[in-house]
């Protein structure tokens, strides 16, 4: 089958899908047939899964082909965990995830039955967890794909949702017109018959062996739909409860005081569960409220300083043009600059000490003693006032500091 994958002819898509067919007749339910169809089966499946259902419409029998081989993922490879082992580590469970994206919806029931049987085995949660529908940490995860779905499912059932996809009815949370026009009064109810006609009895599942908690890459409008798949049994216990009642009410049966309060007493749990719910989306849309809130001010505290850059160097540009095409604005930045020098000279003199010392010749002395050795001069400091003194000290007797006489050379 896969020397000839090339061909897109109606006679080899029919006989590959032939093919496949007669494998899953004798697998199903058969353990020793499954470990026989072994890794090079697998390898026959992944090869086929890996062209995600292309040509689906073209009319050559490859919608048939599609279906034959996710037939053959559940009756050769499902069930048995040495087969499923080689089939994890082939990121089949990855291929069923994007065969689910690009398929039909008609093959999204049975793409989900395969993903529960699978999430049997322990390995499969990783692969769930781990999955992307792209590049990129902005990129749809398998929980947020499942609750893409379940908004879908919901929206073409007809289930009563706001614009946030909250819940409006706290006592009809799940229910949905088809349900309540066609509801039966005969067991099995109307509740239990609509598990096996939607895909949310399935996700809610799927998201039992994934978790609830710490799920990645959802939005918030996907913590929203998620609080209602969190509770999706407890709602649905109570529409059977609700049921239960009704018919006795058909029936004219009047329970008994302890079994009518016990009635009672369900759905009104059921009720507060569903008011639970509601409250936990409102805290929910006021946090995305908030973090948008909070983003729209950090994008405009940057706007405002982009903008703010700008007229800084708009501004200093104006400047200089003005001080070198006008002479008169010329002259005043020269002498701006002038006048600033001459403040930085005078606080530079206010730094130096206000009396200033040099040395004075007071005496030469010869000790005899031939050359420069011979010659001893004695010096004395004499206090000078400092520039910008009114008076200077005109004493006859100054007082003198000698110093040691020294040698000088001549």
């Amino acid at each position: 089958m896969e020397a000839s994958s090339g061909e897109d002819d109606a006679v080899s898509v029919e006989m590959k899908s032939g093919l496949q067919l007669i494998l899953c007749a004798l697998c199903d339910s058969d353990m020793h047939r499954k470990e026989l169809f072994g890794s090079e089966g697998v390898e026959m499946v992944i090869h086929f899964l890996k062209k995600r259902g292309e040509g689906f419409y073209s009319g050559l029998g490859h919608n048939k082909l599609l279906l034959s081989i996710v037939d053959c993922v559940w009756s050769c490879i499902v069930g048995c965990y040495t087969t499923e082992d080689f089939f994890l580590a082939k990121e089949g469970v990855c291929l069923l995830l994007d065969l689910l994206c690009s398929s039909p919806k008609s093959v999204h029931d049975l793409i989900l039955a395969i993903l529960l049987e699978l999430c049997e085995n322990p390995n499969t949660v990783s692969h769930l967890r781990s999955w992307r529908a792209g590049e990129g940490p902005t990129a749809p995860t398998a929980p947020g794909l499942l609750l893409q779905m379940w908004r879908e499912e919901e929206a073409e059932l007809g289930v009563q949702r706001d614009q946030d996809g909250c819940l409006t009815d706290a006592k009809k949370p799940l229910v949905h017109p088809q349900q309540t026009d066609g509801q039966s009064l005969e067991p099995p109810g109307a509740s239990i018959l609509e598990l096996g006609e939607n895909l949310r009895a399935k996700i809610y599942l799927i998201f039992c062996a994934v978790g609830f908690q710490d799920l990645p890459g959802l939005s918030a409008e996907d913590n929203v739909t998620l609080s209602i798949v969190k509770r999706y049994l407890d709602f649905k216990v109570g529409e059977v409860w609700e049921e239960v009642c009704a018919e006795l009410v058909h029936d004219d049966i009047r329970p008994i005081t302890p079994d009518r309060e016990s009635l009672e007493r369900i759905c009104k749990i059921s009720e507060e569960s569903a008011k639970g719910v509601m409250e936990e989306q409102r805290s929910l849309l006021q946090r995305r409220e908030a973090e948008e809130l909070q983003q729209e001010q950090l994008l405009y505290t940057e706007i405002k300083s982009h903008w703010k850059q700008q007229e800084l160097v708009k501004k200093s540009w104006s400047h200089y043009v003005s001080r070198t095409s006008n002479y008169e604005v010329l002259k005043e930045v020269k002498a701006q600059r002038e006048l600033s020098k001459t403040k930085a000279e005078i606080e530079a003199d206010d730094i130096h000490p206000i009396k200033r010392f040099i040395g004075q010749v007071i005496s030469v002395e010869q000790t005899g003693a031939q050359g420069p050795e011979g010659v001893q001069v004695s010096l004395a400091r004499v206090s000078i006032p400092s520039a910008g003194q009114d008076q200077v000290q005109t004493s006859p007797n100054p007082d003198l500091e000698y110093f040691r006489p020294v040698s000088v050379k001549h």
